[in-house]
């Protein structure tokens, strides 16, 4: 790959900037005796460098075409040069020839190598920070702090930006009242505060463009009529919170019956611009320890027909998970900390919806002012979480959900009703009980069920086999 460095880049960009300050360059030719038409190579790069377009580095070895005015970036290809020049001409009129000339020879003057030949620019990041966050509206830019909202004119913004930050919405003022999506929040929190709280503490978290190490994480979402086979009814508005997030930060979704766990080119959907994934309604066989490394490293993301590129951690996008079912995992303290589960209450069904509640269709059948309620509300959930950080749901019921999916109802109430911690118990005898009770379960599935059933409890399993009799402890870990 072509690298840019010492006195050629310098040469290559000061020949640019020549072409730069002319108002018309014309980068073709015809001979007076043989009417002959030739075309500058460099002369096309230079009018595509004059136009915005340019290199900008991903990782070592790996850049994007992009274009840059304005210090506004976007991706661009091949098919956006061609189509520049093609219009560049048709408004100078140059004929027949020179637009035959330049079809004919479009291959060799836009390919991958000529490509190569465009200066390159160092992406600057725009990822917000652990303190603050922005969002960018049409019309300016608001800057959120733990405890104010800041305006900020895009003529102050030191360095680039991605023109798809751009959320096409021109903010007006906060009304300070309340709006349909927040009220629908609440509802779906089971009209609870600290459920509420919560769920805004979530909202925020995805939100907030900036990874913290310390908080690896994705985020569950459940309907909290979850039965013990762990089969929820469904449509209770937790595809619509991934929908909320869309409309203020770059989102790539993902079927969730269709994905393919172990492909390689799983990834192959996500640009560097893309802050959150959404894994929607994942099958019941999801392994939740397959998006371990989604959490916790860089993302390689590798497109058929091109080369692969790295997604930094701290550039990579947050996962959000919804399911109709527990999402099981290795267990154990590992995948506790990688998981942040809450339940939505089943305000809203199939029988019941949104729409029948505020009638009116989300987003698309939404006013100005509503939109504005909807902004407001959002960045307060930003502000909520820099405030209080992520707040997690209900443990116990967490827990349990997480016992049933590995164990079962029968197994957790006899353990809690049957085994007192620090008294001796014949595991024999706690198993007969347990198949006596239409269980089929095994001395060593037991032992296996009791060491889950330790670990989420905070106690230690201890066991002992003393004349071929068998007996366990459950003792204070």
């Amino acid at each position: 790959m072509f690298q840019e460095s010492g006195h050629s880049d310098r040469l290559i960009k000061l020949k640019f900037m020549e072409v730069q300050k002319q108002d018309y360059y014309q980068f073709y030719s015809i001979d007076p005796n043989t009417a002959k038409v030739s075309m500058s190579h460099f002369g096309i790069l230079s009018i595509l460098s004059r136009e915005g377009y340019c290199r900008a580095q991903i990782s070592d070895g790996a850049y994007v075409l992009v274009k840059n005015q304005n210090n506004r970036i976007k991706k661009a290809n091949e098919s956006h040069l061609i189509n520049f020049l093609r219009d560049y001409l048709f408004n100078s009129s140059p004929g027949w020839d020179v637009m035959e000339t330049f079809t004919k020879g479009i291959g060799s003057y836009i390919n991958a190598k000529k490509i190569h030949l465009l200066s390159s620019i160092e992406l600057e990041s725009d990822m917000d920070n652990s303190t603050s966050s922005s969002f960018y509206f049409k019309n300016n830019i608001k800057v959120l702090g733990k405890d104010q909202i800041a305006d900020k004119a895009y003529n102050e913004l030191k360095g680039t930006i991605w023109e798809n930050r751009i959320i096409p919405h021109q903010v007006g003022d906060n009304s300070n009242t309340v709006g349909q999506f927040e009220t629908f929040c609440f509802k779906i929190s089971g009209e609870d505060i600290p459920k509420f709280e919560s769920l805004k503490s979530i909202i925020g978290y995805l939100l907030h463009r900036y990874k913290d190490p310390t908080v690896t994480k994705a985020i569950i979402l459940y309907d909290s009529k979850m039965k013990s086979s762990g089969q929820a009814e469904g449509r209770t508005g937790k595809s619509l919170i991934a929908k909320a997030i869309s409309r203020c930060r770059e989102v790539v979704f993902y079927n969730g019956k269709s994905l393919k766990e172990n492909s390689v080119f799983q990834n192959q959907r996500l640009e560097l611009t893309t802050d959150l994934m959404v894994y929607d309604d994942v099958k019941k066989n999801f392994d939740f320890a397959s998006v371990f490394p989604l959490i916790t490293t860089n993302i390689e993301v590798e497109k058929k027909g091109r080369d692969a590129f790295e997604i930094p951690y701290e550039r990579s996008p947050k996962l959000l998970i919804t399911s109709n079912t527990y999402v099981k995992g290795p267990g154990g303290p590992s995948d506790r900390g990688r998981r942040c589960e809450f339940e939505l209450a089943n305000y809203y069904s199939e029988k019941f919806t949104p729409r029948d509640d505020f009638g009116n269709n989300f987003f698309d059948e939404w006013n100005e002012e509503e939109w504005d309620r909807f902004y407001y509300f959002m960045m307060e959930c930003v502000q909520f979480f820099l405030n209080k950080g992520l707040i997690k749901g209900e443990e116990n019921r967490e827990r349990e959900m997480r016992l049933l999916s590995f164990t079962s109802e029968a197994f957790i109430y006899i353990m809690k009703e049957f085994c007192p911690i620090n008294e001796k118990q014949d595991q024999r005898l706690i198993v007969q009980l347990l198949n006596d009770g239409g269980e089929d379960i095994t001395s060593h599935m037991f032992t296996k069920w009791a060491n889950l059933y330790c670990d989420e409890m905070g106690l230690k399993f201890h066991q002992k086999n003393s004349g071929g009799v068998v007996s366990f402890t459950l003792l204070k870990n």
